[in-house]
């Protein structure tokens, strides 16, 4: 990952050492946060992350023709986090109808 990727998803903080919300955002376990701005920041992680896997997709797609598989679920698995996150985060915000909440 390039330092311009890096300074996308997580700007350099000052005089700090540590990220602002240190943790694993690799797996979906910190869309249990109870902390709204961690879950936000994992939000921005993923769709990142998923912003680039789709975009790498079309690229794979335009050189070799249709991927495995395995590819595409990859994709979708970042795209369901995102929309799961996505979810939890507006839950925890009360900004979901009545009927879906």
């Amino acid at each position: 990952m390039s330092k311009a990727t890096i300074a996308r998803i997580a700007p350099p903080q000052k005089n700090t050492t540590a990220p602002p919300f240190p943790g694993n955002y690799i797996g979906l376990e910190w869309t249990q946060s109870e902390n709204v701005k961690e879950l936000a920041y994992g939000l921005r992680v993923h769709s990142t992350l998923a912003m680039l896997a789709v975009k790498g997709l079309h690229a794979l797609q335009a050189d070799v023709g249709i991927p495995r598989d395995d590819v595409y679920a990859l994709v979708e698995a970042l795209v369901s986090g995102v929309e799961l996150a996505a979810f939890v985060l507006a839950r925890k915000l009360d900004a979901l109808p009545k009927d879906v909440a």
